[in-house]
């Protein structure tokens, strides 16, 4: 592999290229705020015998009160 070859991309493929590894960046990281904030149930919606039941703000627990 030479690695002084110059490879060159078009302008709005880089740019197409960019925004699109931002949006995925972005949508990641947002999924992973909301599971660590707990906005989303990784149990299924059972509630009965879940680990993170006493601190859970869900509706769903609500209902069970």
């Amino acid at each position: 592999m030479n690695l002084n070859s110059k490879v060159e991309i078009p302008r709005r493929e880089f740019l197409r290229t960019a925004a699109r590894n931002t949006l995925i960046g972005g949508l990641g990281a947002l999924g992973v705020f909301l599971v660590v904030k707990n906005k989303i149930c990784l149990r299924g919606g059972v509630c009965r015998n879940c680990s993170v039941y006493e601190k859970c703000e869900l509706p769903q627990k609500e209902k069970l009160r």
